[in-house]
């Protein structure tokens, strides 16, 4: 499943979620003053991010699956 991720993933403005920069915001938030499991929080946040990037990528391509 790994080798079908493209090197970049790209896709239009219009398909990015709206819940996206409020996720980009707080992963930069965690990262910026160490906190007691910040850690977890920046690892669970960045699987939100490349979820979504990945849903907008398939979305762009057209594909049902």
């Amino acid at each position: 499943m790994r080798e079908s991720f493209p090197a970049l993933i790209r896709t239009s403005a219009g398909r990015i979620p709206r819940s996206f920069g409020p996720s980009l915001h707080a992963l930069r938030e965690e990262l910026a003053v160490p906190t007691l499991g910040g850690g977890v929080v920046a690892t669970r946040l960045c699987e939100v991010l490349f979820v979504q990037a990945r849903r907008a990528h398939i979305s762009d391509r057209s594909w049902a699956d």
